[in-house]
């Protein structure tokens, strides 16, 4: 399997493999790695503050591009990021970092910059240029950079042919180049990582970056070949290895196993060092899949968290087409069907409206319960339903004037919900799984169909089907059409005419049998799409709710119109 794939692959897991880092000048073995190895080894920290005045930020697709700043120093930066190493647009910004406090070299950070977003990951490796504003002699520039958000010091991969200091990353977080000597890394170059894997990961990079410095010096070859052999062992047998054991405990294990094994076989096909393990993830990646879609499922189901299905679901697709896994169809398979029934809503919702004028009114109540559920293999993924509008009730005031008395029928419709989704924050470093802030539905109310039935000396007559509610509720809510999103009144707007029936109307009704103007449902058109916003959260089995109470007129006109959405999350 070719490397970019595997890159690829740990870049949708959104499963950062950490960095390398550490190390000293010389290159003997190192026969004891107990404290590399040991998960209660304390990483090595700094903590750091930034220029944000002198940040670049640019959006940067699928087809690559190039980002750049220069510090207060006068230290230039560039980031060129490859044509397919990203599969969606985001905004990319790079900031300069001003101090890195307790790096443990006596001149520090000489140049560097924080990335953003931070453990965002790539197809590829992007490069990081770095012209410091001081020239730094060759033997005495260390890369050097940050990761994760405690801050573990690491040592990124550096161009091994360049004189200039050209960092090849593979996540964000931070990088940069200090001044000083690799041997003053010596005392802590088993702390340098974040964890086991990254640790080792580090003393691989500390001895490429010593032997990069004697190789453009010097011409010769200095990789100490037998030293990267021993240090790969012990990070399959050591590491690795019981990682893949613990895959199928739960998700956080499967993934710290994906995790290890994408940065060792990553380390394999660069190196040319080591035993390839890649065929694990034939059995791995369907083990740690079930395990995980099972946990999500069961966070949705148990504790309404609903807003994080989908993208477990959509990684996994894309897993799929990246790495072909054997038995990742039935997994799939097994996601979508868990996705339906953890997205699985009940909306209910109510309206009654009102038309008045001069006198007269018109005065219709509906209300319809929609079962929304999420459409299997819908893409881009979207939640659905449909059912009736049902008109509960229709009163019509009787014309001006002589004997004539009308009677409302009642005429519902179609209830439509074409999409249902939500904004999601995170509060804090409290609030892991992050939580559904607002959402947008996107539905059509349909047109209502209320008669009017009139009788008049004798004669009883019927009107065709009238969009009384529907032309009332577009009145109020015209600010949500086409997908604003608002739920505001649109102030001294002209409402629709309210329909109205006079004794000429009538006659006219007895003897040519066509309606008035105002009363044809064509004369209210094919109706029309609503998106609104701004719930009231509520996070359990009701999960959100909301209320109005709106009010529109022009002179003589108004229509006013109150209801409510309730929405219920109700699992399968």
């Amino acid at each position: 399997m070719k490397l970019r794939l595997v890159l690829a692959f740990a870049a949708l897991l959104v499963l950062t493999a950490a960095c390398s880092s550490g190390g000293g000048t010389d290159n003997s073995s190192l026969d004891d790695l107990s404290e590399a190895l040991d998960p209660n080894t304390e990483p090595v920290t700094v903590t750091m503050t930034v220029d944000h005045g002198k940040a670049a930020s640019a959006r940067i697709g699928p087809d690559g591009g190039t980002l750049k700043t220069t510090g207060a120093d006068g230290s230039e930066y560039s980031l060129e990021i490859p044509a397919g190493a990203l599969v969606e647009e985001i905004e990319i910004t790079m900031t300069p970092i001003e101090s890195m406090d307790g790096l443990p070299l006596d001149d520090g950070l000489a140049a560097g910059v924080q990335l953003e977003p931070e453990g965002m990951t790539f197809y590829d490796f992007v490069t990081l240029t770095i012209e410091p504003g001081e020239a730094i002699p060759l033997d005495q520039q260390i890369p050097i950079g940050t990761s994760g958000m405690e801050g573990a010091v690491y040592i990124p991969l550096i161009d091994s042919a360049s004189t200039t200091v050209r960092l090849k990353l593979l996540h964000f977080s931070s990088g940069g180049v200090a001044k000083g000597y690799l041997a003053d890394l010596a005392p802590v170059r088993q702390r340098l990582g974040g964890n086991a894997d990254a640790r080792i990961q580090s003393l691989i990079a500390a001895e490429f970056a010593r032997a990069r410095q004697v190789e453009l010096l010097t011409g010769k070859d200095a990789v100490d070949m037998d030293l990267i052999e021993s240090l790969m062992k012990q990070w399959k047998d050591q590491v690795l290895t019981p990682r893949l054991a613990a895959a199928g405990e739960s998700c956080a294990a499967g993934q710290v196993a994906i995790e290890t094994l994408l940065g060792y076989e990553r380390q394999v096909q660069l190196l040319g060092v080591g035993d390839s393990m890649i065929g694990e993830l034939d059995d791995l990646l369907p083990k740690v899949g079930r395990v995980c879609v099972r946990e999500e499922y069961e966070l949705c189901r148990d504790e309404h968290i609903v807003h994080r299905m989908i993208p477990v679901l959509l990684n996994m697709k894309r897993q799929s087409e990246l790495m072909g896994g054997a038995g990742m169809d039935q997994v799939i398979a097994e996601a979508e069907d868990l996705t339906r029934k953890c997205l699985h809503f009940e909306l209910e919702f109510e309206s009654t409206a009102r038309m008045e004028s001069e006198g007269t009114y018109n005065e219709s109540e509906m209300e319809s319960k929609v079962e929304i559920t999420y459409e299997v293999g819908s893409m881009p993924p979207a939640l659905t339903g449909e059912s009736a509008l049902v008109n509960l009730n229709y009163e019509v005031s009787n014309p001006d004037g002589g004997p004539c008395k009308t009677t409302g029928n009642r005429g519902g419709g179609t209830f439509e919900v074409s999409d249902l989704y939500w904004k999601v924050v995170t509060s804090g470093s409290d609030d892991q799984l992050g939580h559904v802030e607002d959402i947008l539905l996107t539905y059509a109310p349909g047109m209502s169909t209320e008669t009017i039935t009139a009788s008049c000396s004798g004669m009883t007559f019927t009107t065709p089907p009238a969009a009384i509610w529907s032309n009332t509720y577009m009145g109020v809510h015209q600010s949500e059409v086409g997908g604003s999103g608002g739920q505001e009144t649109t102030g001294g707007d002209q409402p629709p005419p309210i329909p109205k029936l006079t004794i000429p109307q009538l006659q006219s009704l007895m003897q040519s049998g066509a309606p008035p103007t105002g009363l044809g449902v064509e004369d209210a058109g094919s109706g029309a799409t609503y998106t609104t916003k701004s719930w009231k959260m509520k996070g359990g089995e009701l999960f959100a709710e909301k209320e109005w109470d709106l009010a529109v007129g022009s002179g003589g006109a108004s229509m006013t119109e109150e209801g409510s959405f309730k929405l219920y999350h109700r699992p399968q």
